[in-house]
């Protein structure tokens, strides 16, 4: 998940995320979106129905020694489905010998060229968001969902601001202050995680935008307004 850097300050760099293909709404793409062909774990996929496209394979909710691994217990699968592996580096491994990580979760997996397609958390979204849409009823598409969708159009700036602030003061910053192991780097990191943290609330406790004909109300129940976009499902802020 995590390299320490080689000056010793005992901050942590997260490692980039080494698949990044992505699924298009394209026969001819080299990942085109098909009903069956894929199988991840990601809230998005629940919000989008695509329970009957894509496939959910869950593992074991904590990490063993040797990574994350399939046990039986729970909501985990006994084993993986496809090939019979018990540890999740198996995957990344049959999709490239040479690999040696990080193996991470939610990884997207392409049961035709067995593969991993992504293991970019936020770029699996945006596909789930988008690349599907096709394959949907009328009613789950994204122009007919309140708002329109989880990334519409007059939003789409807004979203991507807010994403980019949002991962690296909270998403990473969690980590940054988690899994420092001197104090310099944690004080470093603490008050940056903060500054997210109210951001995060002052969009919350702010207006929510006027439509244009309606007027607007005490507060929004979600960050860019009344209704649910990407950026809530990634940073996980909203109210109940």
């Amino acid at each position: 998940m995590a390299s320490k850097d080689n000056q010793g300050s005992g901050a942590f760099i997260r490692s980039e995320s080494a698949f990044r293909n992505f699924i298009f709404p394209d026969s001819n793409a080299p990942f085109p979106a098909e009903k069956g062909r894929y199988a991840l774990t990601s809230i998005v996929r629940i919000l989008k129905g695509l329970e009957n496209i894509i496939d959910l394979y869950e593992l074991h909710p904590s990490m063993g020694p040797k990574g994350w691994y399939f046990s039986g217990e729970g909501s985990s699968l006994p084993v993986d489905p496809l090939y019979g592996f018990k540890y999740l580096p198996d995957l990344y491994k049959k999709a490239d010998p040479s690999f040696t990580g990080p193996f991470t979760v939610p990884m997207l997996w392409d049961k035709k060229t067995h593969t991993v397609v992504n293991n970019e958390s936020s770029e699996i979204i945006r596909m789930l968001t988008t690349a599907f849409d096709h394959l949907l009823p009328e009613h789950l598409r994204e122009v007919n969902r309140p708002g329109g969708g989880l990334y519409p159009k007059h939003l789409q700036s807004s979203i991507d601001e807010v994403n980019s602030w949002v991962y690296n003061l909270i998403n990473n910053g969690v980590y940054k202050t988690g899994f420092a192991t001197t104090q310099q780097a944690y004080d470093a990191n603490l008050y940056p995680l903060f500054e997210g943290l109210d951001r995060v609330e002052q969009l919350l406790s702010s207006p929510a935008p006027s439509d244009g004909g309606s007027p607007e109300t005490k507060s929004r129940k979600y960050l860019l307004g009344d209704n649910l976009t990407e950026t809530d499902v990634r940073s996980n802020a909203f109210k109940e």
